[in-house]
């Protein structure tokens, strides 16, 4: 009997123990969800410098500090969900770059950060980033002529000068600015200014330094060629000012315009520019001072577009400016428009 009442206090012994065990792993449980407070931000700063800002740009990493960041689930910008690496959190600090594909413009601005412990919200401004210009058409042009300027970011635009001259501005969108050319006089670049701030070109707009055409032939040259019929003040397709040069040219044959004038040097230009418009697919072959077959340029075009053809006045092999000629390359014939010939 004694041995009996010994083994039940040993089973209620080990029944106590039990118990308190599974009571000291569960107020444990209870701790370490005690340890997820809610996230809270106090400042956030440009990583390059740690400089502290209010306000940032896509692809740019930022730190992010505050308390509670363990835990760390998801952090938005502008509502979009950003990747972060979990290696650069602590519960103090975040290192996070803006993606790409975040908005700006947005209401409201912010950065949200969510945790196991709650969520925090924090002003934050993503700024629109600067204007780009990728290219612009036609490269030439009197004043007056549409000028299609490409590229990205033109949202908020405030203005276009080509050199110091103002554009008029005729409509724009994310990724392309119509505006009239103003009156200039020698080659400038074109400055696109939005809410952001400024870009220029690369590539210099108009004003070629010597005119074979411009809205007429220039009076020291004389026009020939063979198989074409010319109107020089035509206005069925005119790619700057009021009028374009329309050549009808029969297969094989050319158009051809020639200096009549003083002596020009080849050496002061380096390169022959102009636009041209087909009315046909076809070939065409620019030639200079007579020579049709030696150093020529044979193109391609497409009909119903503008083209501004661009050539080195070295690829010709002249030391002095004669004549210059386009003659048709496919055999069938072709309506060509021309306009802005001349040489930079």
């Amino acid at each position: 009997m004694k041995k009996m009442k010994s083994f039940n206090i040993l089973i209620k012994f080990s029944l106590v123990c039990i118990i308190a065990c599974m009571a000291t792993i569960i107020t444990s449980c209870n701790n370490d969800d005690d340890d997820f407070t809610n996230p809270e931000i106090n400042s956030i700063s440009l990583a390059s410098n740690d400089s502290a800002v209010v306000s940032g740009y896509k692809q740019n990493m930022y730190i992010v500090r505050g308390k509670g960041f363990s835990g760390v689930q998801n952090i938005y910008f502008n509502d979009v969900d950003t990747y972060f690496n979990p290696t650069y959190v602590t519960d103090e600090v975040i290192f996070v770059t803006i993606d790409e594909s975040t908005p700006y413009d947005y209401s409201p601005e912010s950065i949200r950060i969510i945790t196991n412990g709650g969520e925090a919200e924090y002003s934050f401004d993503v700024l629109q980033p600067s204007p780009t210009i990728t290219s612009f058409t036609p490269n030439v042009g009197s004043a007056g002529v549409e000028v299609t300027i490409f590229g990205e970011v033109f949202n908020n635009l405030e203005s276009v000068y080509f050199g110091d001259a103002e554009a008029t501005i005729v409509s724009f969108s994310d990724t392309e600015i119509v505006v009239n050319a103003p009156d200039i006089v020698d080659p400038v670049q074109i400055t696109v200014t939005t809410s952001a701030g400024s870009v220029v070109s690369e590539d210099f707009f108009g004003g070629l330094s010597y005119y074979i055409y411009d809205d007429a032939l220039n009076s020291d040259w004389w026009s020939g060629g063979w198989g074409e019929t010319n109107d020089f003040a035509n206005t069925e397709h005119v790619n700057g000012g009021s009028y374009a040069l329309k050549t009808q040219i029969n297969g094989w044959s050319a158009f051809q315009v020639g200096n009549g004038g003083a002596s020009i040097d080849a050496s002061d230009y380096s390169v022959l520019q102009f636009d041209v418009y087909a009315e046909s697919d076809g070939n065409i072959l620019v030639s200079m001072n007579y020579d049709y077959s030696t150093n020529v340029q044979v193109m391609s075009l497409t009909a119903g577009q503008w083209y501004t053809l661009t050539f080195s006045l070295a690829d010709f092999n002249v030391s002095d400016i004669q004549a210059f000629a386009i003659q048709e390359f496919s055999g069938s014939g072709n309506t060509l428009y021309i306009d802005n010939l001349g040489f930079l």
